[in-house]
């Protein structure tokens, strides 16, 4: 028995393999499709390097949109915090006069039951 050693197939070789198995299609038309896509790839790569004038222009314009986005959330709180401090007005009015109006009750309370003789309200 001969001892054999297989060469396992490079990372391109089994992308071939692979497309030519999952497109159903030969290995020489695999081998140029991949070829096509790589050459595609390269190209792009090639052609569109990073560039820091991108990165500035949308570190720029996200900016400029947080920094709006923050100005109408302040504007809107500003509103929602003036109509609070009306309507807390408007609510400690109420209990004011509530309160006014519970205590000149009792005043009349105490006055009946212990008769005129004792208190006044300008005396209270």
């Amino acid at each position: 028995m001969q001892n054999r050693t297989y060469a396992r197939p490079t990372l391109e070789k089994k992308n071939i393999l692979e497309l030519k198995y999952r497109k159903h299609i030969t290995t020489g038309k695999a081998r140029r499709v991949f070829q096509l896509q790589n050459m595609k790839y390269s190209e792009s790569v090639k052609v569109l390097p990073a560039s820091t004038e991108i990165q500035d222009s949308v570190t720029s314009k996200f900016e400029s949109l947080t920094q709006s986005a923050n100005e109408k959330f302040e504007g809107l709180l500003q509103v929602v915090n003036e109509k609070f401090e009306k309507q807390t007005a408007i609510f400690a009015n109420m209990l004011h006069k509530t309160i006014e109006f519970i205590m000149q009750n009792m005043y009349k309370i105490i006055v009946q039951s212990l008769g005129d003789k004792y208190l006044t309200y300008s005396e209270f």
